[in-house]
């Protein structure tokens, strides 16, 4: 078995790390040059206060939870400045479920979900992606609604570019820059795609040949949102193999649900949030089957 560089072997032995592994180099970076990827992901929303989920037209029904499930397909398409690329992902199949609030609720969610899976399901995002794991912009490529309603597509836009930022959190865990980074077995990311404003650290648990897998928690605790998760990257191939976060968002939070494409923004800040994300890399051909768009009781939270 190959073994690390001297340096490398030394500074995991001071963290506790297994040394003899191979493969893991300071060059830990997404590879997209000719590449095709599928992954799976998925996002829960928890509400502790209801949630109002507007139908196309007429009228809206509330809600206490919502989780989007989609299949991607991404393949850089191009490059946006010196060092974002350009990711294209388009979704292969999408599903949703959700909690109604109330008794009165019950059985009118199904068009609004329906109107949801509909915008998704074909649809492309663009997401623009730093070499070493930042996502510099995010944005999904939706038809407009019929109706031409600009308050309306203002209301869809919100909930879908919000949900949609927590599907692709897997793609948005920054890398050691720096041999010392990596040798050290910890780093920090100062921005993330949810604009948390708080540094995240990350620290390596174990390097196995060319797979890291890592976990993140904030810094320093916050009183306005709280943020754990863990990912496994894979050096040889350069990309995301899975992913898991736990973020909970705080009433008065400065991370509220916004759109810089909106009409009109959803002010979160009355609303108590804890968000389950999670990613799987898929092979080409593998068949996942998506449970149908639905309204459900209960869902128990990813893991």
């Amino acid at each position: 078995m190959n073994r690390l560089p001297e340096f490398l072997r030394i500074g995991l032995l001071l963290v506790g790390l297994p040394a003899t592994t191979a493969g893991a180099t300071a060059d830990v970076t997404w590879q997209w040059a000719g590449k095709e990827r599928r992954y799976h992901l998925k996002t829960q929303v928890a509400f502790i206060q209801p949630f109002p989920l507007l139908r196309e037209r007429n009228g809206e029904s509330q809600m206490t939870a919502v989780g989007l499930d989609v299949v991607v397909r991404c393949k850089q398409v191009g490059m946006a400045g010196k060092t974002n690329m350009t990711l294209v992902c388009t979704t292969e199949d999408a599903a949703l479920e959700a909690i109604p609030h109330r008794r009165v609720d019950e059985g009118k969610l199904a068009r609004p979900l329906q109107e949801y899976d509909d915008r998704w399901t074909g649809s492309e995002v663009e997401v623009y992606l730093k070499p070493w794991g930042r996502v510099t912009r995010f944005d999904p490529q939706f038809e407009k609604l019929k109706s031409a309603d600009r308050g309306m597509d203002a209301y869809f836009d919100t909930i879908d570019e919000n949900l949609g930022k927590y599907l692709f959190q897997c793609f948005d865990h920054e890398l050691p820059r720096t041999e010392a980074d990596l040798a050290a077995g910890t780093w920090s990311q100062t921005s993330n795609l949810l604009q948390v404003p708080a540094r995240i650290t990350h620290d390596v648990e174990a390097i196995d040949g060319s797979i890291i897998q890592a976990r993140t928690h904030l810094t320093r605790p916050s009183g306005a949102f709280a943020l754990n998760g863990r990912y496994t990257f894979d050096t040889a191939d350069g990309t995301v193999i899975s992913s898991h976060q736990e973020i909970e968002i705080y009433r008065n939070s400065p991370m509220n649900w916004t759109s810089p494409r909106s009409y009109q923004n959803i002010d979160m800040s009355h609303f108590d949030l804890r968000v389950w994300s999670t990613c799987q890399r898929l092979d080409a051909d593998e068949v996942v089957s998506l449970h149908d768009t639905r309204e459900v009781s209960q869902f128990l939270p990813l893991k």
